[in-house]
């Protein structure tokens, strides 16, 4: 839909998204069901050197990525991130580009659904709900423009961490759950007003 049928990126994944909870509830239209105790206890209780497997799970990710942008695919996806059609006069094969990192995305996510599948041990149709705004506040924050062109993979990461500790603050500090998604929001909105708000006090000073 994205990379050849040119729809906003945006409302196609949120479109899509709601496409495929609905199918998800469909199947499971409430909580149930059980992971088997051997493979949930193997992904917690796993600690190999002394850490957690999500650790190595993300050390992986780290080194899959590195070894990304060693590659000529690594360099037309900031390219084509950068500027689309500059890109596509350069003979980056944008769409193929394009495609291929949604396939890669979903595949991660599908990652990291059955990794939280593995921690909570039961199905739950609708347990990445409230998920979706804080995935996009830990990228932002790791320092990704959502305009295409810079970023990676281990700002989100440190993002995501960042998140993780203000969100146990609140919690310990038994915060209204009404004031973790203001945070979320208020994160992005001051993320995305940054470069803008850059722009203009270094023209005002000229």
């Amino acid at each position: 839909f994205t990379a050849y049928l040119r729809l906003q990126p945006i409302i196609t994944t949120y479109a899509t998204s709601f496409l495929f909870a609905g199918v998800a509830l469909y199947i499971l239209p409430e909580p149930g069901g059980t992971v088997p105790d051997a493979i949930a206890n193997f992904y917690r209780n796993t600690t190999p050197l002394g850490l957690s497997l999500g650790f190595f799970i993300i050390l992986i990710v780290l080194l899959l990525w590195y070894f990304l942008t060693q590659t000529r695919y690594g360099r037309y996806l900031y390219a084509m991130g950068g500027k689309a059609d500059a890109a596509y006069e350069s003979g980056v094969p944008v769409s193929l580009v394009q495609f291929s990192t949604y396939v890669i995305s979903g595949l991660m996510a599908a990652v990291a659904g059955i990794a939280i599948t593995l921690l909570v041990g039961a199905g739950n149709a609708t347990i990445g709900d409230a998920l979706t705004l804080t995935a996009i506040t830990a990228v932002v924050v790791g320092g990704t423009a959502l305009s295409g062109g810079v970023g990676g993979v281990a700002g989100p990461i440190i993002g995501a961490i960042v998140l993780g500790l203000i969100h146990n603050i609140i919690s310990f500090a038994n915060v209204s759950l009404w004031w973790q998604t203001f945070v979320n929001a208020a994160v992005i909105v001051v993320a995305l007003a940054m470069p803008g708000a850059i722009a203009l006090a270094r023209r005002l000073r000229r």
